[in-house]
């Protein structure tokens, strides 16, 4: 409790100042240009994908099917921020064709 007191007063004491450094035009900026370069990023490696897609079908004559979540985290030490997280899975047209082929 007297930790969060503690969190409570600093947090008012700094409140006005803090607010005025995040509306300030220059943050305004720089945030959108972090969020276009995540954009960009995140376009580059999708079409990565695509294109190893694109391979995995001419070579195997399947593909694994990606599913991407993207979102806050808690991370351990209470940090929180945004995560990108994957996974394949053989796709249920290129289960078949192996069952098939079986």
């Amino acid at each position: 409790m007297e930790a969060d007191l503690k969190h409570i007063t600093v947090t008012l004491a700094t409140w006005d100042a803090v607010w005025e450094v995040y509306l300030d035009p220059k943050w305004a900026q720089q945030r959108l240009r972090l969020y276009g370069a995540q954009d960009r990023t995140l376009e580059q490696f999708l079409k990565k994908l695509e294109d190893m897609e694109e391979v995995s079908m001419q070579r195997h004559g399947r593909a694994k099917q990606l599913v991407v979540f993207f979102g806050p985290t808690q991370q351990p030490g209470g940090y929180t921020g945004s995560s990108l997280r994957a996974w394949a899975q053989h796709s249920p047209a290129s289960q078949a064709q192996q069952a098939h082929q079986g």
